[in-house]
């Protein structure tokens, strides 16, 4: 969450994330009564330049509810509430693929020879969300940029995953994560292994002709 916990000063004005805390909290979640104690517990995390900072553990991002904040941060007083009949029924459009995706999957393609266009997307992005832009002077650069870009503006919407299997980075980042959290109950970091980067043929297409398909690794 320390991506949605940074400030910037922007013409001496300090702005948030726009994607982050202080947008998207659920209507009445903070009077919930352990809300206080449990949202705001604090961890240090190391970056990658190997600068401490501390982080908020426990905060959550509801991307998809129209909350009374978010309404009001743009600018509407309409109660999409009203039209909620039961938790079937949202008063949203739910993205299937959006065009910030679309975007910044075209960055990652010019990333590795046009890395002032891959740049100019990225800000494009950030700046939207009230983020100050950065600077990029090679092309791997410019693609740890769109990674970190893809990782906040995709959030919870169902592609991180491919994205790592994409940059064959799934097996070092999920090991990296365990071990993070000191390999919690109900993880183990031998599950992780080169095979799952596929999903297994389903048991149903195997017994379609016995013998005819081999599982792929790891299953």
């Amino acid at each position: 969450m320390y991506e949605f916990d940074r400030t910037y000063e922007i013409n001496g004005e300090t702005l948030t994330d726009a994607r982050g805390v202080g947008y998207s909290i659920i209507t009445g979640y903070d009077a919930e009564p352990n809300y206080p104690a449990y949202s705001q517990q604090i961890e240090e995390l190391t970056l990658p330049d190997g600068s401490v900072v501390d982080v908020f553990t426990h905060t959550m991002i509801y991307k998809y509810l129209p909350t009374k904040r978010k309404i009001a941060a743009l600018g509407m007083s309409i109660d999409a509430e009203a039209s909620m009949i039961d938790d079937e029924d949202w008063a949203v459009n739910y993205p299937i693929i959006r065009y910030e995706d679309v975007l910044l999957m075209y960055a990652e393609i010019l990333a590795s020879k046009d890395v002032s266009g891959a740049m100019n997307i990225v800000n494009r992005i950030r700046e939207r969300a009230g983020c100050s832009p950065e600077t990029a002077s090679t092309s791997a650069d410019a693609l740890n940029f769109v990674k970190r870009e893809r990782r906040i503006e995709l959030m919870g919407e169902g592609v991180r995953w491919f994205d790592l299997v994409r940059w064959n980075e799934w097996q070092s980042a999920i090991t990296s994560m365990f071990d993070r959290y000191n390999n919690p109950d109900g993880t183990d970091k031998n599950n992780v292994k080169n095979g799952r980067y596929l999903y297994p043929i389903p048991l149903n297409q195997m017994n379609v002709k016995p013998g005819f398909y081999q599982q792929n690794e790891g299953y």
